[in-house]
Order: structure tokens, then sequence, then C-alpha cells
């Protein structure tokens, strides 16, 4: 995977194929976005079929907001 920051201050994440076969296969990509435009959150990618299957298989706290 690489990330990057255009001088707009955009994040910018290219995946390669065997990302995409990793996150197919169950494998979230996780990363902390300080390294890229220095907000000290971590980014989690996750594939699913569906926006439904990506609901099934997060954890929802009682804190956490979902934007479809």
């Amino acid at each position: 995977m690489i990330k990057a920051k255009t001088t707009t201050g955009d994040m910018v994440l290219g995946l390669s194929d065997e990302n995409i076969k990793r996150l197919k296969d169950g494998q979230p990509i996780k990363f902390n976005m300080k390294e890229v435009i220095g907000i000290d959150a971590d980014c989690i990618i996750l594939y699913g079929e569906t926006e439904r299957h990506i609901m099934r298989d997060l954890e929802i706290g009682p804190s956490t907001k979902i934007h479809t």
C-alpha cells in the first residue's frame, strides 16, 4: 500500500492487487494517519461484498456513528 499527502493536504491511498486479495480474505488494513496527515487516529480499511456484509462483520459500539 502506498500512503501519500498531496500539496492540498488530501490523503491518498494506493492499494495493490495483493492488498485487495488480503482484504477479500478478511484481513483489514490498519494504519495510523499521523504518519501521513498528522492526525493521531487509526484508519481501518475493510472489504465486504456489500455494505450489509461490512456492517455484519463490524463490532459496533455505542459511540460509533455510521455514515453510508
